[in-house]
């Protein structure tokens, strides 16, 4: 298999955000490296796009998968330009009531995950001028949320993160963004055992989220879509923290939909 140049990885990328992100680079005709779980997902969006593609099945909770996302990378000879880390769950419901492992898969994948694989990619861009990182957060990383505790703080964590690493990387040619949408049409309500007609017309598709987020990179750290962004950063700016709080467990009490 000759090299493949110019390649954008993706996590996630069986469905929703990721996968629209995958399509919209396609279009372009970019290489692509897809990362997710569910093999048969990811070979289908590789059959329906029309550029080379390296189809990793890995969960990326698992400590040792960054290692191995890199090495079938230099196996392949493929030369990564465009990181968008996708990949992420989370769980509703009261925090003790949790299975703690899940709880750890979580974090490990929603943080650890993320800046391992950042760590391991880019020194390759930046020894190349260029390159572009985009995470997707939330817009819940602005605000503490009872009852989804550990995924807010998993998506602060990414959101400080990348707003941290953009000021890094300023005048470097590597681009970052950190990416908060709102409810997004998406797999992440099924998983989570959240409501997900809760947010009714407020929900947003996975290609305007895309779209934002590719007319946003290299301009400003972070990127806000949906039209529960605003309300959110209002709150979080001028309302008291504790209210805050108060407000997003009333929020929340009532989306869960699991037994119980």
């Amino acid at each position: 298999m000759p090299p493949i140049h110019n390649a954008a990885l993706i996590t996630g990328a069986s469905s929703g955000i990721g996968a629209a992100w995958a399509r919209a680079l396609a279009a372009e005709g970019r290489p692509l490296v897809l990362i997710a779980r569910r093999r048969d997902r990811l070979e289908a969006l590789a059959a329906s796009v029309q550029v080379p593609c390296l189809v990793l099945t890995l969960d990326l909770a698992q400590r040792d998968a960054p290692e191995r996302v890199m090495r079938a990378l230099e196996e392949a000879q493929v030369e990564v330009t465009t990181a968008v880390l996708c990949a992420g769950f989370g769980w509703y419901g009261p925090f003790v009531e949790a299975p703690r492992e899940r709880l750890l898969e979580l974090v490990d994948l929603g943080a650890r995950c993320v800046v391992d694989l950042t760590h391991r990619l880019l020194p390759a861009m930046l020894a190349r001028g260029g390159g572009e990182l985009v995470v997707i957060s939330s817009v819940g990383a602005l605000l503490p949320t009872p009852r989804l505790g550990t995924y807010a703080a998993v998506k602060c964590f990414e959101l400080v993160f990348i707003e941290a690493l953009y000021e890094e990387l300023r005048g470097t040619g590597v681009k970052a963004l950190v990416v908060c949408p709102g409810p997004t049409r998406t797999g992440f309500a099924e998983i989570a055992g959240v409501n997900g007609e809760a947010a009714g017309p407020l929900t947003i598709q996975p290609e305007d989220v895309v779209r934002r987020a590719r007319r946003a990179l290299g301009r400003r750290p972070v990127e806000f879509v949906g039209p529960t962004t605003s309300l959110t950063a209002f709150l979080t700016r001028f309302v008291p923290r504790r209210l805050v709080v108060w407000i997003s467990g009333l929020v929340t009490r009532n989306l869960g939909r699991r037994a119980g």
